[in-house]
């Protein structure tokens, strides 16, 4: 997460380096904007029995994802336990 963020940020200074103030506003708006009609293409375009099933299952996972040894949710501990023997 972290290193897309950085990447973001010295893209950014680069552009206001090479291009100048402008090039970076228009970055901006221009993700702003992207980010505005991907979201209303995607709640017109997306069935809404997929998003129930979705939010169900993260419901579903919050009760799996009890913390044991390690500080690690219960089925990655499992999937550690099969490859460690």
């Amino acid at each position: 997460m972290f290193a897309n963020t950085n990447l973001v940020i010295e893209l950014g200074i680069l552009i206001f380096i090479f291009l100048g103030g402008q090039f970076i506003v228009a970055e901006v708006i221009g993700g702003l904007l992207l980010i505005a009609i991907s979201s209303i293409i995607i709640k017109l375009t997306y069935p809404r029995k997929w998003i129930e099933a979705a939010r169900e299952k993260v419901e579903k996972e919050k009760d799996i994802s009890i913390i044991e040894d390690d500080c690690l949710p219960v089925h990655f501990n499992r999937i550690c336990r099969v490859v460690d023997g």
